[in-house]
């Protein structure tokens, strides 16, 4: 008999379907960096950071989270503001990243809905291991 184990974590803004907190602390750096890449997400790849930067300095103001250089400030941009202090109206997310954490003391956290192989039901019975088991011939 072949058994297949299922694990998976869906991102959950809703917070109703949310069942699991994840420490993503080793990994937020990159999270920014695949979310600045996609030109999609809203103020992520389209160099809010730079704009806030410059426009600050016209003013003759800096903000020092953003940094000294145009791609750590919108990277800085982005980490700081989208993921943490102002996440709920650019990022549409009911609680920011860095809030998220801290009951639990982590760096970091994400919420999202967990499934395993041991939470099955009828509703999300795994098709494919029944298929297998009603079908497979033996060669």
């Amino acid at each position: 008999m072949i058994l297949f184990s299922e694990e998976c974590y869906y991102y959950s803004r809703n917070p109703q379907r949310a069942n699991k907190i994840v420490d993503i602390s080793n990994y937020i750096d990159k999270k920014v960096e695949a979310n600045m890449s996609n030109s999609t997400k809203g103020p992520a790849g389209q160099g809010k950071g730079k704009e806030l930067k410059d426009k600050l300095s016209r003013d003759g103001k800096q903000l020092p989270i953003l940094g000294n250089y145009d791609k750590m400030a919108n990277f800085n941009y982005f980490k700081h503001f989208v993921f943490d202090i102002d996440s709920r109206r650019l990022n549409s997310t009911q609680i920011s990243n860095k809030e998220l954490e801290e009951p639990y003391e982590l760096g970091w956290a994400e919420q999202c809905h967990y499934i395993n192989d041991l939470e099955i039901n009828d509703q999300s019975i795994n098709k494919l291991e029944l298929y297998i088991k009603e079908h497979a011939i033996t060669k």
